[in-house]
């Protein structure tokens, strides 16, 4: 490197800013020695908050990312219209929330989630009909149809079939 005239620094530098291994850290199995993912010394360091973020602590928690992902897949499973069901963008200039519509064969499924690090609350223009939240990562609470949002959560209210269209 130095031979070809060139600061091993500076090829450090630009390596390291290519390197997949900059997003990269060892599961985080538990809070155990090396975050449960081995005996030995890991190659690449462990994130600093392994002690509270890990699978275990995840599996404990009934409202984890984990649970949550299990609750969505299931979801999809029995509702066609996430499928099928045409998209439509209800608040498409929101920075902080998003807020979508399907529809598809008479369903509608409406999706309100927040997108920031800041309480959102949010009042649907004109529901109609019977609704029934499908899915949400937090507690229940809020006004009929106005769905106040903590820090990072999501909330999916359907219709059922014969409910009229929003």
């Amino acid at each position: 490197v130095r031979a070809a005239g060139r600061d091993p620094d500076e090829l450090l530098a630009i390596l390291a800013s290519k390197s997949r291994d900059n997003s990269r850290t060892p599961m985080q199995w538990d809070n155990g020695k090396n975050a449960g993912f081995t005996q030995g010394e890991p190659w690449i360091s462990l994130c600093d908050n392994y002690t509270e973020v890990n699978v275990a602590a995840a599996l404990r928690d009934e409202n984890s990312v984990f649970y949550t992902y299990q609750k969505l897949i299931a979801l999809r499973k029995t509702q066609p219209v996430l499928i099928w069901g045409d998209y439509q963008d209800l608040l498409p200039d929101s920075p902080s929330v998003w807020c979508y519509r399907r529809q598809w064969q008479g369903q509608i499924l409406l999706v309100v989630a927040n997108l920031s690090n800041q309480c959102q609350e949010w009042h649907p223009p004109h529901i109609k009909g019977q609704w029934q939240a499908l899915l949400h990562n937090y507690g229940e609470g809020g006004r009929r149809y106005c769905i106040i949002m903590a820090l990072w959560r999501g909330r999916q209210p359907a219709s059922r079939d014969d409910a009229p269209p929003i």
